[in-house]
């Protein structure tokens, strides 16, 4: 890998329970939707519940400015 530019991260979330082992599609439709746009292989993925927002990307979700308590 040459550049962070060359890393495609997504944060995808809301009400629904999601049991274990449950990233294996979603993974699988991220490697194929890479494979159709590059015409390549993706050299990795990394996905798996239970990361977390940043202050900013949570300020988003809930309609307020970074900073500012909900």
């Amino acid at each position: 890998m040459d550049t962070d530019e060359n890393i495609w991260s997504c944060k995808i979330g809301g009400p629904a329970h999601i049991g274990q082992g449950a990233d294996l599609p979603m993974r699988a439709a991220v490697e194929r939707a890479y494979r159709a746009i590059t015409g390549q292989e993706p050299e990795f993925i990394f996905s798996g519940w239970g990361d977390s927002l940043t202050d900013n990307e949570r300020a988003v979700v809930e309609d307020r400015e970074p900073g500012q308590t909900p």
